[in-house]
């Protein structure tokens, strides 16, 4: 009789019994390793991951970018006003709080007022977080799908892709949604899933010990991070709140110290924000109700039915692994020491569905960090029953197949942002050194703040070599045809800039009638107070609910008013609300193709024309 293999290593805490091929055992054992050795190993390979990664980030600086590059113009808008002592909702509308602009004038501050502050803002704070996600992964998970998680956690926030796209395209959009997936994907596997000593515990399901170090230190990161998410986005403040109070309610194992860390810390990032922001309550509620009145209920559910058909096959796979576990965890000894299956799989669910409502209300198409976190829930109860109950030991063949099936679609979940990740920012370096001095003039914009923004041409777009040839291709686009490509997004910038430097001066102040402002960053000027971060229309503002005009033109000297906008949408509706001030406080003065630019009517004409 030939002799059975055996799995997994010796010290993973699962029985060492047959599964079958010698390729599946070495997967196997690779997936339970927990030996001190495999878990110093896989923190090696995470340095070096994140030592390499910074390396490339701080060599390129600011990434090309192929799409939605006017969305770098808001963040070095945001980062460039707190640089000059504006303060989100205090001093202007912002949908974001303040956080992801305190990253972006980090930046600045390390490398100065260009657009290399995008990377370099969250280069600085990417080891800290990539490391506080493998200590609590590692508390949680065997080496491997430790490294995995804790390495998707870091390329959720360092990856210079748009989320959901290939990685050869690259973006800064959505950088704050990035900050918020990777603090919210490490609070979640905090939250949803246990330590591993918690199922040695007779008699508390999942009390940990939690009055030790290691207990309140969680409870300290948990809280930092539920203060942080509130003044990201309140979008994945609100998730995290439902996790954590889902968790208390069932199945956390936190005692009072933790719980008292917890409340302390979230209390205490909230207060040193709110400090900043002078405790002005009142200003960020009126944004974060505004923005609630422009994102309706029907909104959020149409947005969340678009999530679901996006992710469908990332949560069809999910919810097959859930039937196929089903058996497996509903066998065995039900004690106390184990969860309950429904328990698992409701923080499964709760993972998921975090994941899909955070995506929908960022219109993001790609996978969210949240799925792998809900498969690693999965898996990780299985193996932890597998390795306790004594009569699940004769199934080793189905037990050790599906333990393989759950680690590796939690891996292949994960592994999809890891690899999409790491590619972009290899991808960003290796065209920077090869192909940025080669760029044309034309994508570059003349502006010594923005001027390592490089927005290159597309392949059917290489003919077009001189500016004058991108201005006609954008006058030939339909007018209501949105999002240009980030060639014209390069002229359409640069038109603006030549027409405003033959009429600014230092008291100038820019309004633009459209989604952003590139050009007060630009031209080395104050943004003025009052404006809005960037207005997109049915998003952060709509035709009846918006900021009061006196508010937005109250410092406005010169408004420019786009031929050809970025979001028509946004132009007609800021029109719309505020085009009885453009007309009674401000006259046109000069004009390019792509531009009008109004500058603000003395006293006398300006009282005669808003009494007309």
């Amino acid at each position: 009789m030939p002799t059975q293999r055996r799995y997994p290593p010796k010290g993973s805490g699962v029985a060492r019994t047959g599964l079958g091929s010698a390729w599946e055992d070495w997967l196997l054992g690779a997936f339970l390793a927990e030996r001190p050795g495999a878990y110093r190993l896989a923190l090696v390979g995470l340095v070096a991951m994140v030592v390499v990664t910074i390396g490339m980030l701080l060599a390129f600086g600011c990434s090309h970018q192929w799409s939605c590059a006017w969305d770098s113009a808001f963040l070095l808008d945001g980062g460039w006003r707190l640089l000059g002592g504006q303060r989100p909702h205090v001093d202007f509308y912002s949908p974001l709080g303040a956080v992801p602009l305190l990253l972006v004038a980090l930046g600045m501050l390390v490398a100065g007022p260009r657009g290399a502050a995008l990377t370099y803002g969250p280069a600085i704070v990417f080891p800290g977080i990539t490391l506080a996600a493998w200590w609590i992964a590692r508390r949680r998970l065997p080496a491997l799908p430790a490294l995995i998680f804790s390495s998707m956690v870091g390329f959720t926030l360092v990856a210079t892709h748009y989320p959901g796209h290939p990685f050869h395209d690259t973006t800064y959009a959505a950088q704050y949604n990035r900050l918020g997936g990777a603090l919210l994907a490490v609070l979640l596997l905090e939250v949803l899933l246990p330590p591993r000593n918690a199922e040695r515990t007779p008699g508390a399901v999942h009390d940990s010990g939690s009055a030790s170090v290691a207990g309140i230190l969680e409870g300290l990161w948990a809280g930092a991070i539920l203060g942080l998410l509130l003044f990201t986005k309140i979008t994945y403040f609100g998730m995290g709140m439902a996790a954590v109070a889902l968790a208390g309610w069932s199945c956390f194992r936190w005692r009072i110290a933790a719980w008292g860390a917890m409340v302390g810390a979230a209390a205490a990032v909230g207060l040193c924000v709110m400090g900043y922001l002078g405790f002005d309550l009142a200003a960020f509620d009126a944004d974060m109700k505004m923005l609630a009145a422009v994102q309706d209920a029907d909104f959020r559910i149409v947005a969340l039915a678009n999530a679901v058909r996006w992710n469908r096959g990332p949560l069809g796979l999910l919810l097959v692994m859930m039937a196929l576990l089903i058996r497996p965890m509903r066998r065995g000894n039900p004690d106390a020491v184990l969860a309950s299956w429904p328990l698992i799989a409701t923080m499964a669910v709760v993972g998921i569905f975090v994941g899909l409502f955070i995506y929908s209300t960022d219109g993001i198409s790609g996978m969210p960090p949240a799925f792998a976190v809900a498969a690693l829930v999965l898996a990780e109860n299985l193996r932890r029953r597998c390795a306790i109950s004594a009569p699940l030991r004769p199934e080793t063949f189905e037990q050790g197949f599906k333990y393989l099936l759950a680690s590796g679609l939690a891996a292949c979940l994960a592994g999809v942002i890891v690899v999409h990740g790491s590619l972009s920012v290899a991808y960003s370096f290796a065209w920077h050194w090869l192909r940025a001095d080669r760029l044309p003039a034309a994508a570059i914009v003349d502006s010594p703040t923005m001027g390592d923004v490089l927005l290159p041409p597309r392949a059917d777009e290489a003919r077009l070599a001189d500016r004058e040839a991108v201005i006609a291709s954008i006058l030939q686009r339909d007018p209501d045809q949105p999002d240009p490509t980030s060639y014209q997004y390069a002229c359409w910038t640069n038109d603006g800039l030549d027409l405003l430097r033959r009429h600014v001066g230092a008291e100038s102040r820019i309004f633009v009638m459209d989604w952003v402002n590139p050009f007060s960053f630009a031209l080395g000027l104050p943004s003025p107070r009052g404006d809005a971060l960037y207005w997109h229309a049915g998003r952060v503002f709509d035709e009846e609910h918006f900021p009061a005009a006196d508010r937005v033109f109250a410092e406005v000297t010169l408004v420019m008013v786009p031929e050809r906008p970025i979001q028509p949408a946004s132009k007609r509706a800021l029109l719309q609300v505020y085009g009885h001030a453009l007309r009674s406080r401000f006259e046109p003065i000069d004009e390019s193709k792509l531009w009008t630019l109004y500058a603000r009517r003395r006293s006398g004409h300006q009282v005669a024309a808003a009494s007309e």
